[in-house]
Parts: structure tokens; sequence; C-alpha cells
């Protein structure tokens, strides 16, 4: 039975498993080049994910499997980009937080 109750569910399980993946790489890399050194991560971790299934009886290699984790990971790449060039203001990171720490206290 399948994880994902929908069709194509397993490819939105891939995206959001290297879209994590590449913020969590993004994080640990040096600063020096590390959206690009965390795309090639991305892709090389995913091509590997999918390779070693070929060696396991009960999962099987997808290209399309391959795509969504590469998707995931591009995803995560622009959404890094458009944080980092247009970041929020002062006040509104103010508030987010603010209401994070009501959330906590109620």
């Amino acid at each position: 039975e399948p994880l994902v109750p929908f069709p194509h569910g397993d490819k939105l399980l891939h995206f959001l498993e290297f879209f994590v993946f590449f913020v969590l790489s993004w994080k640990v890399l040096p600063a020096r080049r590390r959206l690009f050194s965390s795309l090639v991560l991305t892709a090389v971790y995913a091509g590997s994910d999918e390779f070693h299934q070929f060696f396991i009886v009960t999962r099987a290699a997808s290209l399309l499997d391959w795509l969504a984790d590469l998707a995931g990971g591009a995803a995560a790449a622009g959404l890094i980009v458009l944080l980092v060039r247009f970041p929020l203001p002062l006040s509104a990171r103010v508030r987010i937080l603010k209401r994070q720490d009501c959330d906590k206290e109620g």
C-alpha cells in the first residue's frame, strides 16, 4: 500500500525530503560557493540513493524519483536565493518572533 494515498504522492515525498536535505546541507557547508555545493551534493546524494535501489529486491530505481529529488533541491535553492536577496524587513521579523512567543505561552 502506498505511503501517500494519492497519485504520484511518492514524488511529493521525494520532493520534500530533498528540499529539507538541501536546506540542511546549505546550513552546514562553508559560505563560499555553498549554494552550488549544496546543489551538487543534493544531486549526487539523490542519484546514489536511486542507484543503490538497483541492488534491493523490494525497491526499484527511478529517473522520475531522481527528478523529483532534484526539483525539491532546486525549489529550496530558489527560496533561499529569494530570502537572501529580499529579506523580510526587521519589523516583519519581530512580529513573527513575537507571534511565536505568544504561541509558546498559550
